[in-house]
Protein backbone atom coordinates (compact mmCIF):
# COMPACT_ATOMS: atom_id res chain seq x y z
CA UNK A 1 0.00 0.00 0.00
CA UNK A 2 1.20 3.43 -1.16
CA UNK A 3 1.69 5.95 1.98
CA UNK A 4 -1.56 8.30 0.32
CA UNK A 5 -3.55 4.96 0.44
CA UNK A 6 -2.30 4.64 4.14
CA UNK A 7 -2.49 7.95 5.51
CA UNK A 8 -6.13 8.06 3.66
CA UNK A 9 -6.82 4.69 5.67
CA UNK A 10 -5.71 6.48 9.00
CA UNK A 11 -7.47 9.40 8.00
CA UNK A 12 -10.69 7.60 7.71
CA UNK A 13 -10.18 5.54 10.35
CA UNK A 14 -9.36 8.13 12.78
CA UNK A 15 -12.69 10.23 12.16
CA UNK A 16 -14.56 7.44 12.87
CA UNK A 17 -13.11 6.19 16.25
CA UNK A 18 -13.17 9.87 17.04
CA UNK A 19 -16.93 9.86 16.75
CA UNK A 20 -17.50 7.03 19.06
CA UNK A 21 -20.14 7.68 21.72
CA UNK A 22 -19.15 7.92 25.76
CA UNK A 23 -20.59 4.10 26.70
CA UNK A 24 -18.45 2.52 24.21
CA UNK A 25 -15.45 4.51 24.50
CA UNK A 26 -13.50 1.82 26.61
CA UNK A 27 -13.69 -1.13 24.18
CA UNK A 28 -12.99 1.05 21.05
CA UNK A 29 -10.14 2.79 22.46
CA UNK A 30 -8.88 -0.84 22.91
CA UNK A 31 -9.70 -2.11 19.61
CA UNK A 32 -8.02 1.49 18.34
CA UNK A 33 -4.58 0.92 20.30
CA UNK A 34 -4.72 -2.91 19.20
CA UNK A 35 -4.56 -1.73 15.45
CA UNK A 36 -2.21 1.12 16.14
CA UNK A 37 0.19 -1.46 17.59
CA UNK A 38 -0.70 -3.79 14.63
CA UNK A 39 -2.35 -6.38 16.88
CA UNK A 40 -4.65 -6.98 14.11
CA UNK A 41 -6.19 -10.12 15.22
CA UNK A 42 -6.78 -8.24 18.76
CA UNK A 43 -8.60 -5.81 17.15
CA UNK A 44 -10.64 -7.50 15.20
CA UNK A 45 -11.63 -9.60 18.08
CA UNK A 46 -12.43 -6.29 19.73
CA UNK A 47 -14.27 -4.67 16.60
CA UNK A 48 -16.02 -7.50 16.68
CA UNK A 49 -17.15 -7.69 19.81
CA UNK A 50 -18.23 -4.48 19.08
CA UNK A 51 -20.56 -5.73 16.35
CA UNK A 52 -22.33 -8.08 18.77
CA UNK A 53 -23.11 -5.68 20.96
CA UNK A 54 -24.32 -2.99 18.76
CA UNK A 55 -25.06 -4.65 15.09
CA UNK A 56 -26.47 -1.48 13.66
CA UNK A 57 -23.41 0.39 13.88
CA UNK A 58 -22.09 0.89 10.81
CA UNK A 59 -18.76 2.45 11.94
CA UNK A 60 -17.66 -1.13 14.05
CA UNK A 61 -18.20 -2.94 10.28
CA UNK A 62 -16.32 -0.31 8.59
CA UNK A 63 -12.89 -0.25 11.35
CA UNK A 64 -13.17 -4.32 11.35
CA UNK A 65 -12.51 -3.71 7.56
CA UNK A 66 -9.65 -1.76 7.59
CA UNK A 67 -8.21 -3.60 10.21
CA UNK A 68 -8.85 -6.41 8.02
CA UNK A 69 -7.01 -5.02 5.12
CA UNK A 70 -3.93 -4.52 7.58
CA UNK A 71 -3.85 -7.39 8.35
CA UNK A 72 -4.49 -9.11 4.88
CA UNK A 73 -7.65 -10.65 5.11
CA UNK A 74 -8.94 -9.32 1.90
CA UNK A 75 -11.99 -11.18 1.64
CA UNK A 76 -13.06 -10.48 5.14
CA UNK A 77 -12.07 -6.86 4.61
CA UNK A 78 -14.72 -7.06 1.58
CA UNK A 79 -17.23 -8.73 3.66
CA UNK A 80 -16.86 -6.31 6.14
CA UNK A 81 -17.05 -3.15 3.71
CA UNK A 82 -20.00 -4.67 2.79
CA UNK A 83 -22.38 -4.74 6.00
CA UNK A 84 -20.88 -1.34 6.17
CA UNK A 85 -22.39 -0.25 2.67
CA UNK A 86 -25.84 -0.43 4.22
CA UNK A 87 -25.16 3.12 6.42
CA UNK A 88 -22.35 4.41 4.47
CA UNK A 89 -22.39 3.38 0.37
CA UNK A 90 -20.03 5.82 -0.60
CA UNK A 91 -16.80 5.26 1.67
CA UNK A 92 -17.65 1.61 1.94
CA UNK A 93 -17.67 1.13 -2.25
CA UNK A 94 -14.49 3.21 -2.38
CA UNK A 95 -12.83 0.73 -0.02
CA UNK A 96 -13.89 -2.53 -1.66
CA UNK A 97 -12.79 -0.98 -5.05
CA UNK A 98 -9.51 -0.34 -3.48
CA UNK A 99 -9.13 -3.27 -1.91
CA UNK A 100 -9.81 -5.61 -5.23
CA UNK A 101 -7.53 -3.45 -7.38
CA UNK A 102 -4.73 -4.94 -5.06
Amino acid sequence: MGSQGRTRTIILFLSCCLTFPVWGASLEQQAFEAYQNKQYSQAMALYRQLIAEDPLEVQHYFNLGVVSHHAGQYQQAIQAYQQAMAGSVIVASYEIIWVRAR
